[in-house]
């Protein structure tokens, strides 16, 4: 049997504060794979976000949507602090809450519930 664990946490480092289980790290950590953030990696943002909106759609049973390259923009100036999950959650609130067949940039702000979001999640000036 083979298990595969994530986090984004430190693990050594909790092992030297006493906050984790050195033995059960090293049952763990067998291969390590880093995957950065998706703020860290604007480049692959379109891509996942089309493959999830279309995923979206489907599950939804819905028209596929396209997004305007202004909205787009917004996207890629959000700096998604829930990572692919929550890129998967807003994308699956836009298949089920949006009527067109196009996300414009005036809808961007609704989708990702900005109500309820720090400032600190926009990037600012040119990244």
């Amino acid at each position: 049997m083979r298990f595969i664990a994530a986090t984004h946490k430190d693990l050594r480092l909790l092992v030297e504060k006493g906050e984790f289980r050195e033995d059960l790290l090293y049952r763990l950590n067998v291969f390590t794979v880093h995957i950065p953030p998706l703020r860290e990696r604007p480049e692959d943002l379109e891509h996942l976000l089309n493959q999830m909106l279309s995923a979206a759609c489907d599950k939804a049973k819905r028209n596929q949507m396209i997004c305007t390259p202004e909205a787009m923009e917004l996207f890629r100036h959000y700096t998604w602090p829930g990572n692919l999950r929550e890129l998967r959650n807003v994308m699956d609130r836009i298949a089920y809450l949006h009527e067109q067949d196009q996300l414009e940039a005036r809808h961007v702000l609704e989708y990702l519930d900005m109500g309820t979001r720090a400032p600190s999640a926009w990037r600012t000036g040119a990244d």
